[in-house]
């Protein structure tokens, strides 16, 4: 038996997910007394004990999503041994809280259906929905007009027998519908049955009983299963040309419409009664043969058609055989047509009727654009006999094989020669942009990366797929963000693109690309055996979100080398540039540290940004001021009118006040006039009061107005959050200001002198590169997460001795702490000598938290779920430290540096 450790190339393998959507059925009902009735905890009890769906791996957890406010939960999953094709599926299952009886589903249960495939949308590669057979055909059918511009497969199965059944269908039809599901990104609703999977939309039942229980008559089955492979004509295949990410369209009209089955002896009466029912708009009519309906005595039939035309109700012919399509080459189907009755073509009853209800439902139907509709073909579940096909001319001569084609292909992409793309696409017969290379790179991972961008984009409009993974587990878009292209980025994200769950994750990051603010993220419970990407790739992630091709103007704050090389360290997320996450925010005090790092972020991501500010002088007001999307005004926060104006029409603020002025007075004037603009997210950036603890805590001067700020905006029902700054890295500058400063020794050395116990932790962020990614983080998740919550932002927890130990490492120069008062050498701001005072007393002599007792335990794992690229102690001392001293006019770095060999400390001799 083969030990399945870390370093096995089993484990290497391709992995894919999928979803298994119970909603009830045959397939995982259980014997009892009364007869089959449905059972629960199918994975437990039908699938885990069976070894073609479980391989006794790591059972990892999987989240779904199960409900419409963004819910999320984690599951056990299992996954199938290794296939024909090198690759597992690793799934789960979604059991619906009611399981659905086949036989009286309606529109609603479409809808359930429908919402949780939304829901789980880019969670998940593939889905499959397990539901009974008496009404399949129809679900599948509607399912197939619900989803638009689906990427990814969705297939329906069921059984004829239950799975627990010693003779059943079950496994083979569940089974294979996984392995597809999971293997072969055909973006179609499909049926599988008896070892074939239909289109959706062409399928019927056909038999009560066989185990070949469904059949699609006008068109062969899109891939059938053998004892070697699965054989996918992919010609087939149909694929959304329409450039927009996926979406859904709920609440067919299935009240509203009906089906009539002619038959000899069938009066125009009978006819017409049905044509009269209260509130119809639509009729399936299904008729002999071509399309012929009995005339009646004087056309009485044709006329009440015609006069039900007339009234609005649109009438679709349908054949009642099973294979063929409705014309006009017989008397009696020509003169429906006069009569105005749509010609369904080959048309299903089921894909008919489905098909009428979802046109019904859509903004605006109007009778004449659903009839219209009705005889085009939408996803494929019609032939149009009018459309001219395409038919590649013979040609002479040995085809060209297909890894010739494909490579050809790959150096015209590589070149950026779109008219070469062209025509080896059009030259060749077969679909081409379905095929990979070695490396299971598709025409599409190559155009991510090629150096014009119209290739993608013909690429995308011929419906190549932005879903299919290469060997490496990639996406195309994951590609195209590695190589720093945001046009190709966008073009994908346009196109429903979205990062795999394993590219976000192993990268480091959270993926914001396509937010769905209906969902909150959850932590993922760590799975023990998961690969990581090579060095280089995720290097260039993080690379490509701070590189000035994607955002140009702006210099964001970059992750430093260490945090991109050590693969302990957490790596940057990548925040999107997607429009529909865009807002408007408001800024005040916009040149301080914490607005200006939050404004640098969220102006670089497109949202628009009213940053107040009281005059532009200095550097960062003129930096801010240059920013695209940033708009700067100025005025006094005293005057009420123009807090008016600053939050007109503005969603969301970020509000940090200072002791500039009456600072409760001025706290209480934003609430409301936030409050009266209908902010929808209102962060403030707080402190805590001490005194309120009791312990004899005092309360810092500079702080408890924050807190009583708090407090008010609390009162007033603002949809607000609260952030509690930890101790900027930056305060370690050569400022005239005491307490943080490193002072510089003669020896080359330094010192820290603060009232800290040396072992007391302290919380600890460098406000210009960490504070904006988790402020836009914040907003993104939005009040339904972080409503009334406060939240301690600090991304390290060190004491005194750890901090310099930090800034010795990275300066290569010794750092020793020295606890003592707090030196007041230099004249200070208004209030700013008691604050210090309060701060040696309740922070230093009494060793109250820094936070307060609440949000001590809170850090730092709050702030690394928001934002994981922080910098660090140790690179703040190494990378910036140097540099902010010499902008202070300081020229200490220029010494020669000290050997690393002569500056090995003691830390346990540290003045104290």
């Amino acid at each position: 038996m083969i030990e399945m450790d870390d370093g096995h190339p089993e484990l290497q393998l391709p992995e894919s997910r999928v979803l298994i959507v119970i909603t009830g059925g045959t397939i995982c009902m259980r014997k009892s007394a009364d007869g089959l009735v449905p059972a629960r905890g199918f994975l437990k009890a039908g699938l885990a004990p069976r070894p073609v769906f479980n391989d006794g791996s790591y059972p990892e957890p999987l989240e779904i999503v199960i409900d419409d406010k963004g819910t999320r939960k984690a599951v056990q999953s299992l996954r199938t041994p290794v296939s024909t094709y090198e690759r597992r599926v690793r799934y789960c299952v979604l059991e619906f809280e009611k399981l659905l009886d086949s036989s009286s589903i309606d529109s609603t249960g479409w809808d359930q259906i429908a919402q949780t495939v939304q829901r789980n949308y880019q969670l998940f590669d593939g889905f499959v929905i397990l539901h009974g057979t008496d009404s399949l055909a129809y679900t599948s059918s509607a399912l197939s007009f619900m989803f638009h511009n689906l990427g990814k497969p969705v297939i329906l199965t069921g059984s004829q027998a239950p799975m627990m059944n010693l003779q059943t269908d079950a496994q083979d039809n569940l089974l294979n519908s996984l392995i597809i599901a999971g293997h072969f990104m055909i973006p179609e609703v499909c049926l599988f049955f008896n070892f074939k999977l239909f289109r959706g939309n062409r399928a019927t039942k056909v038999s009560a009983e066989d185990f070949d229980a469904f059949g699609s008559p006008n068109l062969p089955p899109l891939a059938t299963i053998s004892s070697t492979r699965t054989n996918v004509l992919w010609h087939r295949v149909h694929r959304s040309t329409d450039l927009r990410p996926f979406t859904i369209q709920t609440n067919l009209d299935t009240a509203h419409v009906a089906c009539l089955r002619v038959f000899p002896g069938i009066t125009p009466a009978m006819v017409d009664a049905v044509l009269h029912l209260e509130g119809l708009k639509g009729l399936v009519l299904e008729t002999f043969g071509a399309g012929n309906t009995p005339g009646g005595p004087d056309s009485a039939m044709t006329r009440c058609l015609a006069d039900a035309v007339k009234r609005g109700i649109v009438i679709v012919n349908v054949t009642q055989c099973l294979s063929g399509s409705v014309s006009a080459l017989y008397a009696p189907g020509a003169f429906l047509g006069r009569a105005g009755v749509v010609f369904g073509q080959d048309l299903t009853s089921e894909a008919a009727l489905t098909k009428l209800a979802y046109l019904l439902a859509l903004p605006e139907a109007t009778p004449e654009e659903v009839a219209k509709r009705m005889s085009v073909s939408l996803r494929g579940e019609l032939t149009e006999t009018t459309r001219t096909h395409f038919e590649h001319p013979s040609r002479s001569g040995v085809l060209t094989p297909e890894l010739s084609s494909l490579t050809a292909l790959g150096y015209a992409v590589q070149k950026g020669d779109l008219q070469a793309t062209k025509d080896i696409i059009r030259g060749e017969p077969r679909w081409l942009l379905n095929d990979a290379d070695y490396q299971m790179n598709s025409p599409v991972h190559l155009a991510a990366t090629s150096p014009n961008v119209e290739i993608l984009r013909d690429f995308l409009a011929q419906g190549a797929s932005v879903h299919l993974r290469n060997r490496s587990g990639n996406t195309p878009l994951f590609l195209a963000a590695a190589a720093g292209l945001p046009d190709h980025v966008q073009t994908l994200i346009d196109a429903g693109a979205h990062l795999h769950s394993d590219e976000a994750y192993c990268a480091g990051l959270r993926c914001l690309i396509s937010p769905s603010p209906a969902i909150e993220p959850q932590p993922t419970p760590p799975n023990p055996r998961r690969r990581t990407p090579p060095e280089p790739l995720r290097l260039g992630l993080a690379c490509v979100l701070y590189s000035p091709s994607t955002l140009p103007k702006v210099a964001l704050p970059a992750a430093s080398p260490k945090s991109l090389s050590d693969p302990e360290s957490p790596t940057p997320r990548l925040i999107s540039t997607d429009t529909r996450m865009q807002r408007t925010v408001v800024t005040i005090n916009s040149n301080g540290r914490q607005s200006a790092s939050f404004i640098r972020v969220a102006a670089a991501l497109g949202w628009q940004v009213r940053a107040q500010m009281r005059d532009l002088n200095g550097i960062v007001a003129r930096e801010l001021s240059g920013l695209e999307n940033v708009t700067v005004f100025i005025g006094a926060l005293e005057d009420k009118k123009f807090l008016d104006d600053l939050f007109r029409s503005a969603q969301c603020a970020f509000i940090n006040t200072t002791h500039w002025g009456d600072e409760v007075a001025i706290g209480r004037s934003l609430a409301d006039a936030a409050k009266k603009a209908g902010i929808q997210h209102y962060i403030y950036s707080s402190m805590p009061d001490h005194s309120v603890f009791g312990n004899g805590w005092k309360a810092l001067p500079l702080w408890a107005p924050k807190f009583t700020v708090e407090q008010y905006v609390r009162q007033i029902g603002l949809q607000s959050t609260f952030v509690y700054c930890g101790i900027y890295h930056n305060n370690f500058t050569g400022l005239d200001f005491p307490l943080f400063r490193m002072e510089h020794q003669y020896d080359g050395s330094f010192v820290w002198q603060a009232p800290f116990h040396p072992d007391q932790p302290l919380p600890w962020l460098d406000s210009e590169h960490d504070i904006g990614p988790a402020i836009f983080q914040l907003f993104k998740e939005g009040p339904r997460k972080w409503n009334g919550k406060r939240v301690p932002l600090a991304f390290a927890s060190m004491t005194p001795r750890e901090v310099c130990k930090a800034f010795s490492t990275g300066l290569r120069r010794p750092v020793r702490y020295k606890r003592g008062p707090i030196m007041i050498n230099v004249p200070t701001p208004t209030g700013y000598r008691e604050h210090l005072a309060a701060l040696e007393y309740t922070l230093g002599e009494r060793g109250a938290p820094y936070f307060g007792p609440d949000l001590e335990p809170d850090v730092p794992a709050v702030s690394l779920e928001l934002w994981e690229g922080n910098r660090s102690m140790e690179e703040y001392a190494q990378e910036v430290f140097p540099v902010e001293e010499a902008a202070n006019g300081l020229t200490w770095m220029e010494e020669v540096e000290t050997p690393r060999r002569e500056i090995e400390i003691d830390f346990e001799q540290i003045n104290c």
